[in-house]
């Protein structure tokens, strides 16, 4: 028994020593993590302990407004609202909006020919259709924007596109577009209005909208443009 104790003694005094040693390795570890704690709280931005005026400002949403644009919506005059016209200052607008859509229309329907007709001019039928169904098109992505104070149509192939504005579209204006869309093909004809976009569409311009409505269309010519066409006339 007495050789067992003897034994045993050296254990427990071994074991008490470990306990002594690590309730003090704790206590250093505790006192070094108040001082981290402490050291990474002076080391936050002051935003982190309660300065408002240091917040940084949140994220952007992809669906907030952005800097610039405008969120008011265009206020209609009557004419503009009701009227089953273009507004005056909208002509030479709708006109690019026409030619604009014609083009792209032309040539989707070109694209579309058999591999045998690549190349070669629509047949007759062909271009036909493609103004009838134009002329009776929704032109649903067309409206009124603000641009500065100004109401500009605004859509695919105008300049207002670009603005960053809320558009007034629906209303009267696909009615107005597309009546536009019918007087242009009858005032120059399909005939010639093919052959004016057939000869010009390979040319390393293209076709400018604004230029095909001031010099073969009578849209967005100025006076001064005009006064100029009826003085070589008289010559």
């Amino acid at each position: 028994m007495k050789a067992r104790t003897g034994i045993r003694l050296p254990l427990v005094a071994a074991a008490l020593l470990v306990l002594c040693l690590g309730d003090v390795w704790g206590e250093q570890r505790i006192i070094e993590n108040v001082d981290n704690a402490a050291g990474s709280a002076d080391s936050q931005p002051d935003f982190v302990q309660g300065d408002p005026s240091k917040v940084p400002p949140r994220p952007r949403s992809p669906d907030s407004p952005q800097p610039g644009m405008s969120l008011k919506v265009p206020k209609l005059t009557p004419e503009e609202e009701h009227s089953t016209n273009l507004p005056s200052g909208m002509k030479c607008d709708a006109c690019q909006a026409v030619v604009y859509q014609m083009v792209e229309q032309l040539k989707l329907r070109e694209s579309k020919q058999l591999s045998k007709e690549k190349g070669k001019p629509l047949r007759e039928s062909q271009y036909l259709e493609v103004f009838e169904d134009l002329c009776n098109g929704e032109w649903s992505g067309y409206g009124v924007k603000d641009v500065d104070g100004i109401h500009m149509l605004s859509g695919p192939g105008l300049s207002a596109e670009g603005h960053m504005s809320m558009m007034y579209g629906g209303g009267m204006w696909p009615r107005r577009l597309n009546k536009k869309c019918g007087q242009i093909v009858e005032d120059m004809g399909e005939d010639e209005l093919y052959q004016a976009y057939y000869s010009m569409k390979d040319k390393p311009s293209g076709i400018n909208p604004l230029l095909f409505c001031k010099t073969i269309l009578p849209d967005c010519k100025t006076k001064a443009t005009q006064k100029k066409k009826s003085s070589k006339q008289e010559l």
